[in-house]
């Protein structure tokens, strides 16, 4: 912590004593300092590349919703690799705000990309975009690299006791896991495969060192803990686990991600972008559908329906439009019922193909050059699983929408 806090002062010096400058992102000023006590520790540069990356795993986009502090971090490591330039350097370039009522002073919300651009030789959106890619190859690594969750090569959760648990308590958690897995198998044609570790202590005290997905691993205190790109969830027994719509829903939705982790082959997020409305769709589709058989909030539908008159159009939202969540669910139970169940799973297996290798993938859009990072794969996926394109879906589902008002 000594050593992130005396960086920002020499953030501060280098740059004349202002790091106020209008548009510099987070990342920048957060990254820097945050790796700077990973260098403070002596870490030789390929460990500490593998730590960097594994913190930032799950993280968000550097040019977007990206965690400021973990994918910061990474990002300014490996710019400064590549550049071969000191980061206080681009704090020189900057310099101090200029004096008030002068055109610079007018104009400077758009300095710092200048002095990126005059300290690096490439502006901030190409380096997003590279770096996008690099990362992408960085965490295939990662997961290549982590330990199978099986121990007999079978797509199922496998269940490990530690300590000495209430049995009683191991029994109704080993028996939610098998519902959750059958659940899938049979609704959806798809199972998962990850370990579910039932413990007698503190939850978060088994992921420590392992990488985790943002907000800390969808952690709930000490009875809940996961590291989704680890596969592994732990559970303090001792916990109450009666109630569905807490701790217990956090399970049931670490297992939908972990059938689509096996679905997609583990490729990293960042190699492809899906729209919130989708995400946020498959996720409330199916976890209605298994609560209705076993216990937790049901009324998904019912939400949905009175958020028509709220949300715009899908093709045209954003991350920010309030009941997107639930339209998603209207917008997968109308795919559902053209494309049948087993279209979720289809659509997850042909992502995961076109993410990793999107040179031998066509693209849908003339126009739009085929890049690891660029968002592609779901276009492809989506008219393999369903049917149809994207544009035909927004301009269907619109009719179908005004059906339901």
């Amino acid at each position: 912590m000594l050593a992130h806090e005396y960086y920002h002062v020499l953030q501060f010096d280098a740059a004349g004593g202002s790091l106020g400058w209008p548009g510099t992102p987070r990342w920048m000023i957060e990254g820097a300092a945050k790796r700077s006590e990973i260098v403070f520790q002596g870490l030789p540069a390929g460990e500490r590349r593998d730590y960097l990356a594994k913190g930032a795993m799950g993280n968000g986009e550097l040019c977007g919703d990206g965690d400021p502090y973990a994918v910061g971090a990474l990002a300014i490591d490996w710019l400064t690799e590549q550049s071969g330039v000191d980061p206080l350097e681009f704090y020189r370039a900057i310099g101090p705000s200029p004096e008030w009522g002068t055109d610079a002073f007018t104009n400077m919300g758009t300095r710092w990309e200048e002095a990126f651009e005059a300290t690096y030789g490439t502006t901030p959106a190409s380096f997003c975009e590279d770096f996008e890619v690099f990362r992408a190859g960085a965490e295939l690594v990662i997961m290549a690299s982590l330990t199978p969750h099986t121990t007999d090569g079978a797509t199922r959760p496998f269940v490990e006791v530690v300590g000495s648990p209430p049995r009683f308590m191991v029994r109704a958690l080993r028996a939610e896991v098998e519902a959750l897995q059958e659940y899938w198998l049979d609704r959806f044609g798809a199972g998962a495969d990850y370990t579910v570790r039932i413990t007698d202590r503190d939850a978060s005290q088994d992921i420590r060192g392992l990488p985790r997905s943002y907000g800390g691993g969808g952690s709930l205190g000490k009875c809940l803990s996961s590291a989704k790109l680890a596969g592994l969830v732990v559970l303090d027994a001792t916990c109450d686990w009666s109630d569905p719509d807490g701790s217990l829903s956090v399970l049931r939705g670490f297992h939908r991600d972990m059938v689509i982790a096996h679905l997609t082959g583990n490729i990293p997020s960042a190699t492809y972008r899906l729209p919130i409305w989708f995400r946020w769709g498959v996720s409330r589709y199916t976890g209605d559908h298994y609560n209705r058989d076993n216990g937790g909030y049901t009324l998904v539908r019912a939400d949905a329906l009175r958020s028509l008159q709220r949300v715009g159009p899908l093709s045209e939202s954003g991350e920010d439009f309030d009941g997107l969540h639930n339209i998603g669910f209207l917008a997968v139970e109308w795919l559902v019922e053209r494309a049948g169940e087993h279209s979720i799973a289809d659509f997850y297996r042909a992502l995961g193909d076109a993410a990793r290798d999107p040179r031998d993938t066509p693209d849908p859009r003339d126009d739009l050059p085929i890049e690891l990072a660029n968002g592609v794969a779901w276009l492809v996926a989506f008219e393999s699983a369903f049917g149809l394109t994207t544009e035909e879906f927004y301009a269907e589902f619109e009719r179908y929408r005004e059906r339901l008002r």
